[in-house]
């Protein structure tokens, strides 16, 4: 009988998703392979590989390999080990398979997150000198750009360790920043630390949140999304897959196969939680259809109902739909009416026909096939998937 490989899993325990991205490898390896793992939590390997060495290992897979200027993974190249990193390297930079989350993807949602709220002014949060966070900020970016919206932006240096004094210190920055910034206004940050400040520094501004500034971080910190007052929005990475992923491409790599230079993950969805939950339009009348649509617990209301609660033809409310949040008002219930569902599944034990009788569906079919449609996914599955990593 064969012995199971040896694999060494590098992953500082304290980042708070590492622990599902290493959920996701687990996952893998009980499907398709024997492997033990040996966790250096602490990532110690990082700056001292010649420490792990002491032992043979087969395959090896780590994050924050930069921190170490790389040092780990040159030495895995010269002694031949299979492995994979899940850090985001420069072009060229190093000659290991990564498996990273598409951080230019996650910036793109969040422009797109905010549009479709109807908001005119944009902001982003940032940190020098990072790839992910570059590729974030580029995302955004160019997705508000393409929408002829400009982006004001400010960025500050990550250190290897948040300290009081650091964090006091940014906060302190970004309230001029903010307060000079024309409201309402909406700001994503790089990740949900920087969330936290602008956050912090906003309600230290006086300013109201959301109303007046609308926070969306990225990550879906499970900590630091909830200690935010109010709790922060943030773009849910894909940690499961992430890991599962990594696992997948050390595989081949230790079967002899090719794999792809890098493996981009898409990131998840956003979680709305009170720091955006507001809609940033101008137009009072199209406001109060907002209201009406986020209020209203009925499948039953239609276009035609929400016009006349309003007052305005049919017709003018489509474009005005469009004009500011460039969806149509039967686009924007039904997204609600996801997002309805979305809040039964995770807080109750009702059944999917049990949560289309409450929104008033006719048919819970069409409750079923409309949420795989907008969300990729069943609601069983997204149910399952969201229990899985709380």
């Amino acid at each position: 009988m064969d012995q199971p490989k040896q694999i060494a899993l590098i992953f500082l325990s304290q980042v708070f998703n590492n622990a599902d991205i290493i959920k996701g490898i687990a996952s893998y390896e009980r499907i398709h392979c024997d492997w033990n793992f040996y966790l250096d939590d602490q990532a110690i390997a990082i700056e001292d590989p010649a420490w792990l060495f002491r032992e043979k290992f087969d395959g090896l897979i780590c994050r924050h390999a930069k921190m170490g200027s790389s040092r780990l993974l040159q030495e895995c190249i010269k002694r031949g080990i299979p492995c994979v990193s899940l850090d985001v390297f420069d072009e060229g930079a190093t000659e290991v398979p990564s498996v990273t989350a598409d951080d230019y993807a996650i910036g793109k949602t969040g422009g797109e997150y905010f549009l479709s709220r109807g908001y005119q002014n944009f902001a982003y949060c940032g940190f020098k000198g990072q790839a992910w966070a570059r590729l974030r900020k580029a995302g955004f970016r160019d997705i508000l750009n393409q929408a002829q919206f400009s982006v004001a932006e400010t960025e500050c240096e990550l250190p290897l360790k948040s300290t009081p004094a650091w964090d006091f210190s940014e906060t302190r920055q970004l309230i001029a920043w903010i307060k000079a910034l024309p409201k309402p206004v909406a700001i994503m940050a790089s990740n949900d630390l920087r969330a936290l400040q602008a956050v912090g520094a906003a309600r230290k501004a006086g300013l109201l949140i959301p109303e007046e500034v609308a926070v969306l971080g990225s990550g879906n910190d499970s900590v630091r999304t909830e200690v935010s007052h109010p709790p922060l929005s943030s773009v849910s990475l894909n940690t499961d897959k992430w890991g599962y992923k990594a696992a997948e491409a050390l595989h081949r790599l230790m079967e002899g196969k090719s794999v792809d230079k890098t493996v981009l993950i898409e990131p998840r969805e956003i979680v709305v939680r009170r720091s955006t939950d507001a809609v940033a339009i101008e137009d009072d009348t199209l406001a109060k259809a907002f209201r009406i649509i986020k209020e209203e617990k009925s499948a039953a209301l239609t276009v035609e109902d929400l016009a006349k609660r309003v007052g305005l033809s049919r017709s003018l409310l489509e474009r005005r739909f469009r004009k500011y949040t460039r969806k149509s008002p039967q686009e924007a219930i039904r997204l609600e009416r996801i997002n309805q569902t979305k809040d039964f599944l995770l807080s109750t034990e009702k059944t999917l026909a049990e949560i289309a009788e409450t929104l008033g569906f006719t048919h819970p079919e069409y409750l079923s096939v409309m949420f795989k449609r907008l969300t990729g996914e069943t609601a069983r599955s997204f149910r399952t998937r969201h229990r899985k990593l709380s």
